[in-house]
C-alpha cells in the first residue's frame, strides 16, 4: 500500500468540553457536551486541497475550512479524520470523477450543505471502511448515508451523552390512508416520528434554552456508535414530555419511524450510553403569507384584504424615511418582544435567541423572518442609547438599516403585511378531522396551511377547538395525522397538506381576520365539484438503489425551486387549467403539484421524474406567456436598495403578486436620499468611544489587541465563507455566522468566570476587552465589502457594553417654549448665562403640529397625482381608470383613445409616460412621475414634554424637538442648562434653553405614589425584580384612564409589593414580562422611587 500524504493536522481539529450536571433527576447519568468541528476541505474539481487553490469560475463554494457546533459525529467518533469535498453546486449525476477518493479520504456522508456542494468524506484505515457503513444495512446504505447522514452533522443548541438509558420501542401507527386502524391501541399517544420523553429529563435538555421549558416540545437526534462488530443507530424526530409516572420509568418512548438506521429491537432497551441533541424547541412563531398563499385569490380580494396593511405600513416606512434620522429609521425594526423577558441570561443570549431564531419554513419562494436583516434588532438596542449621536454616520450602521429596509420593502411587496401564527405540530388523532388544537389561539374557524404550498387546495378552513391536556403545551398545535398529512389517494376530505411531525410547522389566523379570503376557501372546501384540487399522493419510501457517490450527485439535482416558479407562472398567467396533451387528462397544475411533492420526497425514494410531462407543461408556459417580471427581479440585490423591484404593468402582468409590488412601489423612497453619507471607519467621531489610544493609556494590553485582531480576522473569514455557500440567502448564512459570534463571547465570558476575579474585577476586564474589539475594528481596513464587513463585529460582540458606554457620552438638545413665567425659583435669574445644574424629567403630552398625510379618497385608497394635482389614470386591461373603475381612455389599434372616441395619442405609453386626468375632466400625457397626493392637517402628535425638578416638585418646562430621542418618556437626567444666545440680536432667549447632558452607565426612571398607591419602601438603594399591570386611575380631567401599576419583590424577599404608576408611556417596563432593576428612594431629593433596569 503506498504510503499516505502528509495532511496538516490542524486541519482536523476537535474540542470537547464535557460539563457533568449532576442534577437532581439524574445524576451524573447526563453530561453536556460542547463540541467544535474543523474540517479542511478539498476541492473536488482542481483536485486540491481549498486553500491551495485559486478561482476557476465554477460555482464552488469556497472555504478553506469547514466548521460545526456540537454534531453527533464528532462524538460518534472522535478520532476519525474528516474532511469536507466541495465540487460546483450544478454537477450533474455523470460527473462521478468530482467525488473520487483523494489521500485516502473516501465518500462517506451529505448533511444539508450538499446542497451547496459539500460532502463528508473520511478517512480510510487499513482494518476498516468509513463510518456510514456502520449505521445502515446494506439495501439501504447509499441512500441513508446520503439522505439520513444530516442527523450526524446537524449543530444543535445542546448536545448530551445519557448513560444507563432506558428508551422503549413501540411499533409505528398501524395507518390506513393516514388514518390509525381502529384495532390499534396507542397508549402513548405517539406518531409517525414522534415520541415521549421523561419531562425531567427534558427540563435538563432544555435549561439555558427555553424558559417554559416543562411542557415544551423539542425536535431531537439520538445516536449509539456504530463499529464493525456493532450496529449503529441514528434517530430523529419530535418528542413531547410526560411525567415520570406515565413513562413507566423510561427515558424516551419511541416509535419505530423514528430511526432512520439500523434499528433497536421491539420494546425495552437498556442502552449503556446514547448520545442526544436538541435541534430546537417549539415555538409561538410569526409566519408571513407569500406567493404560494396570496396567488390564489382574486384581485378584489387582494385589494381589500391584503393591500390595505401593506398600504399602512409602506406609510410607516415613508414618513420614518421623511425625517431623515436614523434613530427613527431603526425603529421600525425594534423587537416587538423586550429583551428583558429573559432576564437571567446574558444579552447576548438575549437578542439572538428572542429575536433571531431563523428558520426556514420550506418555501422555495419566500422565507419568513420578522422583515428585518438578522442583526437589525440588536442595532436598535445600541441606537437607543446613542443620545449623543455619535454612531449617526457610521459605515455599519448606515448599511444595515438600508439593508433591512430593503428586506422590508421586499417583503411587503411579496409576502405583504398579514402575519400568520406558526406552530410545531403534534399529533392528536382524537381530534375531528378538519380540527385542530393550539393553547394560543381562541376556538372558531381558521384558516392554515403548510410550506410548501402545492396548489390552492392545501389552503384550508380548520375549526380550533380547545382541549385542556393540549392546551398546557408551549408552541404546539395538536392535529390528526390525516387532517394534516393526508395521502391524496382517496381524493376525499381531509386531504392533507402534505405534513408531518418530525418537525414540521404548520400556519394559521382567525378566519375572522381575512373574512374574503376565508369565505373563498370555504368555498373550495364547501363545493368540490366545482371546485376539484389536484390528486397528489405521497410515494411510499422506497430505497434508492444507485453507488453512493452517484446518490450524492443526485441529491444535488433538487428542482423544488423551479417547480414552485413554475406553478407561480401558470396562475399568473391563467394557465393552470390547461389539460397536457399526453392522453392522461392531468392539468398543468396536478403536474406541478405532484412535481413538487416528488421533489420533496426524492431525498427519501427513488422516484423517477415524470420528464415527459414536465417538458410538456414546459412548452405551455412558453407558449402561453413569459413568466411575471418580478419573478427575475425579486431576488436582485439592488431592487428596493437603489430602486424599485421590477414589475410589468397591469395588461402585461395582472396576477395578485405584481398588484401587490405596483402598490409598494407606488411608495417606494431612496433612504440614500435622506441620510447622512457614512464616514470613514476611522473617523474620530467614533473610533475613540472607549478611549483614544487605549495601549498608551493602559486601557487594554497588547496582547488583547493582537488576539481581537486574529479574532477578528477569523471572523471575516467566516463571514466570506459564509457569503460564498449562502449565494443569494444570505440572512441563513449571517444567523450561522452570529452563532459564531455568541460562541466568541460566552467563551469569553467563561473564562472571566473562571479567573476568580470579582465582579467588579471581571466587569472591568470585560470592557477592556470591548476597547481592544472596538480599536482593531476601526483602525483596520476591512477585508471584504459587505455590510457585516465594516466594523461589524464589535456591534455584535458586545453590544451592551457599546450601549453602555455611549450612555456615558455627553450630549445636547434644546428645551423650546420655556415656560419662564411659570417657574418662580428661576424667574428673576433668567435669562441663564451661565451653566446650571438642573434635574430634568421627560412626560408624555399632545401638541397641535401642521403636518401633510395622504390625501386618500372616500375608499381609503391613495391617489396619485402630479405637481399640478392631476389624478393619474391606471391602465386595466385596455382601459385607462381611476380608483372607482370609471374609464376616461381606451387603447385601440395601437392607440389611445378618450372615452368619446378622440384621438389621445398615436402610438401606446413609453415606459416613464403617463395619462393624467385634468381639473377641468379633460386627459394629457406627461412624462411627470406622479406622487401620492397629499393634505396638510393639524393633527395632536405624541410629544415629549420636559419638567423640571424644582425642590421636590415637577414644574412644566417645555416641549423636546420633534422625533427627539434625548430624553424618554418616565425618564430622570442630571443636565446642565443655559439659555440660548441668539447672535443674529445679540440677546439671550427667555424662550428656549440649552441642554447639556451628563452621561451616566444607566438610565433611571421614576414609579410615582398615588393616594391608592403610596410609597411602600424605606429610604435606601435596592435590588428588585419588577412587573407591571394594568389599573385604572381618575386622571387630571376626573376621567378613568389606564395606567400600569409596579409591582416588585426586593431582594432576599418573596413578598410581592406595589411600589406606585409607571409614568404615562414609559417603555422601561413591558406588561407581561418581569425585570431586574435597582430601586433608589431617598425622600429628602425625590418623591418618588427611582429604578434602573439592568
Amino acid at each position: 500500500m503506498p504510503p499516505i500524504p502528509e495532511v496538516p493536522k490542524e486541519r482536523f481539529i476537535f474540542t470537547y468540553n464535557l460539563i457533568a450536571l449532576g442534577s437532581a433527576a439524574y445524576g451524573d447519568r447526563l453530561i453536556r457536551i460542547k463540541s467544535t468541528s474543523k474540517f479542511g476541505v478539498w476541492n473536488g474539481k482542481q483536485k486540491k486541497w481549498m486553500y491551495k487553490t485559486q478561482p476557476d469560475g465554477t460555482a464552488t463554494a469556497r472555504l478553506s475550512e469547514a466548521v460545526y457546533k456540537n454534531i453527533m459525529l464528532s462524538q460518534l467518533h472522535p478520532d476519525t479524520e474528516f474532511s469536507i469535498c466541495a465540487i460546483p453546486t450544478d454537477s450533474s449525476v455523470e460527473e462521478t470523477i468530482l467525488l473520487d477518493n483523494y489521500e485516502n479520504f473516501s465518500l462517506d456522508l451529505a448533511g444539508g450543505s450538499r446542497k451547496h456542494g459539500h460532502f463528508l468524506f473520511t478517512r480510510r484505515k487499513e482494518e476498516k471502511g468509513t463510518v456510514g457503513q456502520f449505521y445502515f444495512p446494506p439495501e439501504k446504505s447509499a441512500m441513508g448515508r446520503i439522505n439520513y447522514g444530516s442527523i450526524s452533522l446537524s449543530e444543535s443548541k445542546a448536545l448530551f451523552c445519557l448513560d444507563n438509558a432506558k428508551i422503549l420501542v413501540v411499533p409505528d401507527l398501524k395507518l390506513t390512508n393516514n388514518r390509525p386502524d381502529d384495532d390499534y391501541e396507542n397508549e402513548y399517544g405517539t406518531g409517525d416520528a414522534h415520541g415521549k420523553i421523561n419531562s425531567s429529563l427534558l427540563v435538563e435538555l432544555l435549561d439555558g434554552i427555553a424558559t417554559d421549558n416543562d411542557k415544551v416540545p423539542v425536535q431531537f437526534r439520538l445516536s449509539i456508535p456504530g463499529s464493525e462488530s456493532v450496529r449503529g443507530i441514528w434517530g430523529k424526530g419530535t418528542i413531547a414530555p410526560l411525567p415520570a409516572n406515565k413513562m413507566n420509568g423510561y427515558d424516551l418512548i419511541l416509535p419505530e419511524s423514528c430511526f432512520k438506521t439500523f434499528k433497536p429491537p421491539m420494546g425495552a432497551n437498556n442502552f449503556a450510553r446514547v448520545n442526544l441533541a436538541v435541534l430546537g424547541e417549539a415555538q409561538e412563531r410569526k409566519a408571513s403569507g407569500g406567493t404560494q398563499i396570496w396567488s390564489w385569490f382574486p384581485i378584489d380580494i387582494i385589494e381589500a384584504e391584503v393591500i390595505p396593511p401593506v398600504r399602512s405600513e409602506c406609510r410607516k416606512i415613508v414618513e420614518a424615511i421623511n425625517v431623515g434620522n436614523i434613530y427613527e429609521l431603526i425603529k421600525l425594526f425594534k423587537p416587538e418582544r423586550d429583551l428583558a423577558e429573559l432576564v437571567d441570561v446574558n444579552l447576548v443570549d438575549k437578542w439572538f435567541n428572542e429575536l433571531r431564531e431563523v428558520w426556514a419554513s420550506g418555501s422555495p419562494e419566500d422565507e419568513t423572518d420578522d422583515h428585518a436583516e438578522p442583526y437589525a434588532p440588536v442595532l436598535n438596542l445600541i441606537l437607543e442609547n446613542d443620545k449623543a449621536r455619535i454612531l449617526e454616520r457610521h459605515p455599519y450602521v448606515l448599511g444595515s438599516i438600508q439593508r433591512s429596509l430593503k428586506k422590508k420593502w421586499t417583503r411587503l411587496a411579496i409576502n405583504g403585511a398579514t402575519h400568520f401564527n406558526s406552530y410545531m405540530a403534534m399529533p392528536d388523532d382524537a381530534l375531528p378531522d378538519m380540527t385542530f388544537s393550539c393553547k394560543h389561539l381562541r376556538g372558531g374557524k381558521h384558516i392554515t396551511f403548510r410550506y410548501p404550498v402545492r396548489h390552492w387546495g392545501d389552503i384550508q378552513i380548520w375549526d380550533c377547538v380547545k382541549k385542556a391536556e393540549n392546551d398546557s403545551y408551549q408552541g404546539v398545535f395538536f392535529v390528526s395525522h390525516v387532517t394534516f398529512g393526508g395521502t391524496g389517494e382517496l381524493n376525499e376530505a381531509p386531504y392533507g397538506q402534505g405534513g408531518d411531525f418530525d418537525g414540521d410547522y404548520g400556519d394559521a389566523i382567525d378566519a375572522g381576520k381575512l373574512p374574503l379570503v376565508a369565505g373563498e376557501v370555504q368555498k373550495w372546501q364547501d363545493d368540490p365539484d366545482s371546485y376539484a384540487r389536484p390528486k397528489v399522493i405521497k410515494a411510499p419510501k422506497s430505497p434508492i438503489q444507485d453507488t453512493l457517490v452517484q446518490v450524492a450527485l443526485r441529491s444535488m439535482d433538487n428542482l423544488t425551486g423551479l417547480v414552485a416558479s413554475q406553478i407561480m407562472h401558470a396562475q399568473a398567467k391563467g394557465l393552470t387549467n390547461i389539460v397536457i396533451p399526453d392522453g392522461s387528462g392531468r392539468t398543468v397544475l396536478e403536474v406541478l403539484s405532484q412535481a413538487l411533492q416528488d421533489e420533496v420526497d426524492r431525498f427519501k425514494n427513488d422516484l423517477a421524474r415524470d420528464t415527459k410531462a414536465l417538458a410538456l407543461v414546459g412548452e405551455i408556459l412558453n407558449e402561453g406567456a413569459t413568466k411575471p417580471l418580478w419573478q427575475t427581479d425579486y431576488k436582485n440585490k439592488e431592487a428596493y436598495l437603489s430602486r424599485f423591484m421590477n414589475v410589468g404593468a397591469e395588461t402585461i402582468d395582472p396576477d395578485p403578486i405584481s398588484h401587490m409590488i405596483r402598490e409598494v412601489n407606488s411608495h417606494w423612497k431612496d433612504v440614500a436620499e435622506k441620510i447622512e453619507k457614512p464616514l470613514p471607519l476611522n473617523s474620530e467621531k467614533f473610533r475613540n468611544l472607549f478611549g483614544k489610544n487605549p495601549i498608551a493609556n493602559n486601557l487594554v494590553s497588547q496582547e488583547q489587541i493582537d488576539f481581537a485582531r486574529r479574532q477578528q480576522g477569523q471572523y471575516y473569514r467566516r463571514l466570506i465563507e459564509a457569503i460564498a455557500v449562502s449565494n443569494k440567502d444570505e440572512s441563513s448564512a449571517i444567523s450561522r455566522l452570529m452563532k459564531h459570534v455568541k460562541e466568541v463571547r460566552k467563551d469569553l465570558e467563561d473564562r472571566l468566570k473562571k479567573s476568580q476575579l470579582s465582579e467588579d474585577e471581571s466587569q472591568r476586564k470585560l470592557l477592556s476587552w470591548a476597547t481592544a474589539y472596538w480599536w482593531v475594528a476601526h483602525n483596520e481596513r476591512p477585508t471584504i465589502d459587505h455590510a457585516l464587513g465594516k466594523a461589524s463585529f464589535p456591534f455584535l460582540l458586545f453590544p451592551d457594553i457599546i450601549a453602555e458606554q455611549l450612555l456615558r457620552e455627553r450630549y445636547d438638545f434644546s428645551i423650546y417654549g420655556f415656560q419662564h413665567d411659570k417657574l418662580p425659583s428661576i424667574r428673576e435669574r433668567l435669562p441663564i448665562t451661565q451653566k446650571v445644574n438642573a434635574v430634568l424629567l421627560g412626560t408624555h403630552s399632545f401638541i397641535e403640529r401642521r403636518s401633510s398625510v395622504p390625501d386618500l379618497d372616500s375608499k381609503g385608497r391613495v391617489v396619485m397625482v402630479n405637481p399640478a394635482g392631476w389624478i393619474a389614470l391606471r391602465l386595466s386591461g385596455i382601459d385607462f381608470i381611476d380608483n372607482d373603475g370609471t374609464v376616461y381612455a381606451f387603447v385601440r389599434d395601437g392607440q389611445i383613445f378618450t372615452i368619446a372616441g378622440v384621438l389621445l395619442l398615436d402610438r401606446l405609453l413609453e415606459p416613464d409616460q403617463f395619462v393624467y386626468l385634468r381639473k377641468d375632466g379633460s386627459l394629457r400625457t406627461s412624462y411627470e412621475r406622479p406622487h401620492q397626493k397629499v393634505k396638510r392637517v393639524v393633527e395632536k402628535e405624541d410629544t415629549v414634554s420636559v419638567k423640571l425638578k424644582d425642590g421636590l416638585r415637577w414644574v412644566n418646562a417645555g416641549i423636546a424637538v420633534r422625533n427627539s430621542t434625548s430624553i424618554e418618556y418616565g425618564q430622570v437626567i442630571n443636565a446642565e442648562i443655559i439659555s440660548t444666545f441668539r447672535q443674529s440680536k445679540g440677546t439671550w432667549s427667555l424662550d428656549t434653553v440649552n441642554v447639556s447632558v451628563i452621561g451616566a452607565s444607566q438610565k433611571w426612571y421614576i414609579i410615582m405614589p398615588t393616594n391608592a398607591y403610596p410609597i411602600s419602601i424605606s429610604e435606601g438603594e435596592y435590588e428588585a425584580r419588577l412587573s407591571v399591570s394594568v389599573i385604572q386611575i381618575l386622571d387630571k380631567d376626573g376621567a378613568m384612564v389606564d395606567r400600569l401599576l409596579v409591582s416588585g419583590t426586593l431582594s432576599g424577599s418573596d413578598s410581592l409589593i406595589n411600589l406606585g404608576v409607571l409614568a404615562n408611556r414609559c417603555e422601561a417596563l413591558t406588561l407581561g414580562i418581569s425585570v431586574r432593576a435597582r430601586l433608589k428612594y431617598n425622600p429628602s431629593d425625590f418623591r418618588e422611587i427611582l429604578f434602573s433596569p439592568f
